[in-house]
């Protein structure tokens, strides 16, 4: 059935596609070439950046009207001179591929449904979805959060990054907190703790190669695993517990700035 089936077994492979250094008019020649509506752009390693889609730029960035068109299926016939809308376009648009790219494509995951894929193209008002290979594209990009997902799912924004498969989602929430203008204070606690944590880590392996573990140690860059990292968090929880009568004095003292019709300024 049609309702079982998967977009890896109906989407388009290979694709063509252009890099944000591609001159525009070799972009605009793909598009004509090919009879297609658009243009996935990607970097270097293949990774998806944005799009280049011919009509929706033409309006957006330069007011061009590309002329009468149809669209059959995934390709666009326009009812006017090619040559002549392809030079037309070269000149009003810009030089690169990067001077327009659209750098928030609709996506969707290797082994999204059929049916959840149309519900997306329905929603996202779009006529194409760039598939993307989580395994491939959860190496490059992590997104760190303090909140839990169903505050930040009903956001459109938010939801975008938490429905992306590209994306590797790293949350920190850590339950109720009590705190006022307590998203800033767990982001200044738990995610700087462990994001500053990973970057450390991250740079004692560079060093490493150049230093011995003397010289490593004299930096401060103490000989320890991840695991026991992470776990050293509890002393700061300890710490934070032992001072909790000084944080409840500074929550009376901005609760009553706010009620009192001020602000608070945090600075971290």
């Amino acid at each position: 059935m049609v309702m079982q089936r998967l977009v890896s077994e109906v989407m388009t492979s290979p694709l063509f596609t252009v890099q944000a250094h591609t001159p525009l008019q070799e972009a605009v020649a793909l598009l004509n070439q090919h009879h297609i509506s658009a243009l996935p752009v990607v970097g270097a390693k293949g990774e998806l950046l944005g799009e280049l889609s011919e009509q929706d730029l033409m309006v957006r960035e330069s007011g061009f009207e590309a002329g009468p068109y149809v669209l059959l299926l995934d390709s666009v016939i326009y009812l006017k001179n090619p040559l002549q809308w392809d030079k037309e376009v070269h000149q009003v648009l810009g030089n690169f591929v990067e001077d327009l790219i659209n750098r928030h494509p609709h996506t969707c995951a290797l082994d999204l449904p059929l049916p959840q894929a149309a519900k997306l193209l329905h929603n996202g008002k779009t006529q194409r979805l760039f598939v993307l290979n989580p395994e491939e594209g959860k190496n490059h990009l992590y997104f760190v959060y303090n909140n839990p997902n169903e505050v930040l799912l009903p956001l459109e924004r938010s939801s975008a990054v938490l429905e992306n498969p590209a994306i590797s989602k790293i949350c920190l929430f850590t339950g109720p907190q009590a705190i006022t203008g307590s998203t800033r204070m767990q982001a200044t606690t738990s995610e700087t703790f462990i994001m500053g944590m990973l970057l450390e880590d991250a740079l004692s392996r560079v060093l490493s190669r150049y230093l011995s573990e003397e010289e490593l140690l004299l930096l401060g860059f103490k000989k320890e695993s991840l695991k026991e990292k992470v776990t050293s968090f509890s002393s700061l929880q300890k710490l934070a517990a032992k001072t909790s009568s000084s944080l409840a004095r500074l929550t009376d003292l901005e609760s009553g700035t706010y009620r009192d019709g001020h602000f608070s300024t945090y600075f971290a």
